[in-house]
Order: structure tokens, then C-alpha cells, then sequence
């Protein structure tokens, strides 16, 4: 039965607080092999785990129940790991295994994370980014880039943002505010001012004064909004007014928009040419086709410090083929990790086609790798089939090996019943040893009724014969 836990000072509530987050890291653990939220309660719920004041590790019994329940290597490694005396400390973090270890990596390489170190800078990526920084450099106000949906937009702004000289103010907003007056307040702050009157008009006047000063001192203020597909048509045209904001033929601010395809729309509207009109560029990011997906996951292994011979030839051509209409990074992330979760799990030093075939499975991708491995498993068959075993060659032993004999007359007694088996049964046949087969049998008939007739003719001439005479 489970002990009843009684919480008597702030010492045991701070022992229960960090069991109750150990539960929680395993409950994390648990979700990457698909165990239902359900089973995982009902599972814990069964253990018997015991609350001590200088313990920071479960008991070994628990932990070996928990390996036995959730059968995973990494959330053994996860419990095993912590020393049993260890006393508890309020900052404890605990890093989660992954197969990091396993594939001899340094980091995790498909993570849906917009890290710059990861950034895939060829094709039209690089392209696109090399336009973005001369047009930054060059000074010209708004900037678009569109794409589909996890095609890396946001990876592309923060690579951007990486690569901004000291010199530029940066201005980040994770989604379009509600409206013009939270738009301007929101930069009126990131520039330090603290405006006297929440009007638009006040406020804008206080930005531009903000932005003269900055560009007094030679420095750049750059404006980025993410998700910009859903800003609203006061939100456009704000941003509309703020690059008008000039000094001569300098744009006292850059702004920079990234969105869905679905933005395209919005600004082809008839009622948004004046907006469109001010665009200095727009840039739209495709979905990668086969060739680069190779090279996307190549690259990534290559940054987390791996090789691409993690691939074995049938999972890199069962990626190909699930991506064979193109692919956005985010998708080729999720199929890949989970590919990587599912080699692991199963103990493969390499991916294979059933892996990425149990990974498409898991994250609902419909593609054609069920039937790339059906013909996989077709052509071993034909293989085997046009290249019969060969009898191995029988050893010398002299004139008489009693330890080889009994096999090698096994097996020419296993040939002769099989070209036995291969005879079609015939009712009523008997074959002996002398006894003709059925077809030298039927080739004889013909002679007999030759003969039969012979016989018969010779009959009738002599009653002519006889009859004449008469």
C-alpha cells in the first residue's frame, strides 16, 4: 500500500516539493515513448515512494519498478544515475537523457528551437539572408519575408539578430499587438521613454524624437515582428506611418515583418497599395525539395557533432521519399527526432526505414516509406530467390569419416525426398524401379495401334482372298 505523507515543517514540504518534481521529470520522460497521461498517474500512483529528510533520489527498489514499467533505457539512466546519500538542494536541476550519448552527439540536432547555430544557410536561405543584410545595410525601411508554416522564419530573424552590429537598436515583438496605441506605447518603452499622454499623435512624436537621437549618434533602430500574417489593418497602417518617419533620404527606423503565405493576401488587397507601394523588399521562403532535405539533416548532424552514416541508406532514402514534394524545416525536425527516439529505443546504433516509418506513424505524416519497405523486402526475397544456397563442399576425411557420413547421407536423403514431393500424384499409378513413367507410357500406345490395324487389314484381304476363290 502507498504511505500516507504528512507535511510536519518547511523542511518536509521542500522534501515533498522536489519528489513531487522528480514525478513530474518522469511524467516529461514517459511522454517521449507515447505513454498515456492516464497509465502514467496510475503507474505512480502504485509505487511505493518513501519520503526521507537527506534522501534526493528515490529508493532502489522504486527505481527498478519504474524501469520494469516504463522499459526505456534513458529514464533508467535518468533515476540510476543520482547517488542515493545525496542530500537535497532548493536549485537542483536535472539535465534529461536523451540520445545524445547513444549517437555519439554533443547536442540535440533537431530541436524546433530558432538557434542561429543551426541556422541552414544554402540555397534560398542563404539567397534570402544575403538580400536582408544589404538591404538592412543599405538602410531601406520595410522588409518582408513570408513562407509556410515552420519554413524558419523565425530562425532566419533571430540569425539576423545575431549578426546586428552593436551599433543597432533592436526591437523584438514575438506577435503584432491589438492595435496602434499598444503598437506605439510597446516601442516608446524599448526606446526608454515614459510618454506624458497615451494619444497617438503625442506618442509618435515622442518615437521620432527617440529615433533622431539615436540616428544623431551614427546608430540604426530596427523593428521585428513575428507572426505579422496576423496583424489587423490598423496594425498595417501604423506600420505604414512609422516608415514614413525620415530624416532626408534616411529611414529613422527599419522594420522588419515576418509571416504565413496568407500575408501575401493581405497586402495584395486593393485598399493596402499604399502600404504595398512602401515595400523595399519581400522575400518568400519555398519548402525544401529532396536534394536539400539531404543536405538540411546533414547539416544539423554535422553542428550537434555527428555524421550522416547515422542515416543507414534505406532511412536516408525513406526521408527522401517522405519529403519528396518538399519539406519545411519543423516537419523535417519532428520526423527526424522522433526517428532518432525510435532507433534508440529499440538499442540501433543507426536509423533505418522501419524507424522512419514508426516516426511517420507517430506524428500522423502520411507518406509512401510503407511502401519503399515492401519492396525492400520484395527484392531481398527475389534476391534470395535467383541466388539458391550452394551446397557447401564436402571435407576431406579419408577413405571413411563416421562423423560426416550420417549428415551428407541426410541430406542426399533430404534431395531425394524433395524430387520425390515434386512428382504430381496420379491415382491408380504405381512407379517402380523398372516401371515406365507416365508419359513413356502414353508415347507407347501409338505403335500398338498401328500393329492393331495391320492386323485387321491383313483379316479382310485373306477373307477376299477366300470369298474370291470361292
Amino acid at each position: 500500500m502507498n504511505k500516507i505523507i504528512t507535511i510536519k515543517n518547511e523542511k518536509e514540504r521542500i522534501i515533498f516539493q522536489k519528489k513531487t518534481q522528480r514525478k513530474m521529470r518522469i511524467y516529461e520522460l514517459s511522454k517521449k515513448i507515447n505513454i498515456g497521461n492516464k497509465e502514467i498517474i496510475a503507474k505512480l500512483a502504485e509505487l511505493n515512494i518513501t519520503v526521507k529528510s537527506h534522501l534526493s533520489s528515490i529508493d532502489r527498489d522504486t527505481a527498478k519498478k519504474l524501469t520494469d514499467i516504463f522499459k526505456q533505457k534513458a529514464i533508467q539512466k535518468a533515476i540510476l544515475s543520482e547517488k542515493e546519500e545525496s542530500p537535497i538542494k532548493e536549485n537542483d536541476k536535472v539535465i534529461l537523457p536523451e540520445y545524445i550519448e547513444f549517437f555519439g552527439l554533443k547536442k540535440l540536432p533537431f530541436e524546433n528551437v530558432p538557434d542561429p547555430k543551426f541556422f541552414f544557410d544554402k540555397g534560398d536561405y542563404a539567397r534570402i539572408h544575403n538580400h536582408i543584410k544589404g538591404s538592412l545595410k543599405a538602410g531601406r525601411g520595410l522588409i518582408i519575408i513570408t513562407g509556410p508554416i515552420g519554413s524558419g522564419k523565425t530562425t532566419m530573424s533571430q540569425m539576423i539578430k545575431s549578426n546586428s552590429c552593436n551599433n543597432t537598436k533592436l526591437i523584438w515583438m514575438a506577435e503584432p499587438p491589438r492595435n496602434s496605441i499598444d503598437l506605439f506605447l510597446f516601442i516608446a518603452q524599448e526606446l526608454g521613454l515614459k510618454p506624458s499622454k497615451s494619444e497617438r499623435t503625442f506618442v509618435l512624436r515622442d518615437i521620432r524624437e527617440a529615433l533622431l537621437n539615436i540616428h544623431s549618434e551614427g546608430n540604426k533602430c530596427l523593428l521585428i515582428i513575428d507572426e505579422s500574417h496576423m496583424m489587423s489593418d490598423d496594425i498595417i497602417n501604423s506600420i505604414r506611418i512609422l516608415n514614413n518617419l525620415e530624416e532626408g533620404p534616411t529611414k529613422l527606423i527599419q522594420i522588419l515583418l515576418l509571416g504565413q503565405e496568407e500575408m501575401m493576401e493581405m497586402i495584395n488587397r486593393p485598399e493596402m497599395e499604399p502600404f504595398k507601394q512602401r515595400i523595399a523588399t519581400i522575400e518568400i521562403i519555398g519548402k525544401l525539395n529532396a536534394d536539400r532535405v539531404h543536405e538540411y539533416i546533414a547539416h544539423r548532424l554535422n553542428v550537434a557533432g555527428g555524421q550522416p552514416s547515422i542515416f543507414a541508406e534505406t532511412g536516408w532514402e525513406s526521408i527522401i521519399l517522405a519529403f519528396g514534394s518538399g519539406g519545411t524545416p519543423r516537419v523535417i525536425n519532428s520526423l527526424c527526432d522522433r526517428s532518432f527516439n525510435i532507433a534508440f529505443e529499440r538499442g540501433k546504433t543507426v536509423v533505418e526505414a522501419k524507424d522512419v516509418y514508426e516516426a511517420t506513424q507517430r506524428i500522423g505524416l502520411r507518406t509512401d516509406v510503407f511502401h519503399y519497405i515492401v519492396s525492400l523486402k520484395n527484392r531481398e526475397r527475389k534476391s534470395q530467390e535467383s541466388h539458391p544456397a550452394v551446397d557447401k563442399p564436402v571435407p576431406e576425411t579419408g577413405p571413411y569419416d563416421k562423423e560426416a557420413s550420417p549428415s551428407i547421407d541426410s541430406e542426399a536423403e533430404q534431395r531425394s525426398r524433395e524430387a520425390i514431393n515434386e512428382v504430381p500424384y496420379t491415382p491408380g499409378l504405381k512407379m517402380g524401379a523398372t516401371e515406365l513413367s507416365p508419359e513413356n507410357q502414353k508415347g507407347t500406345k501409338i505403335p500398338k495401334l498401328f500393329l492393331l490395324l495391320f492386323i485387321m487389314i491383313l483379316i479382310i484381304i485373306i477373307l477376299f482372298l477366300l470369298s474370291y476363290d470361292a
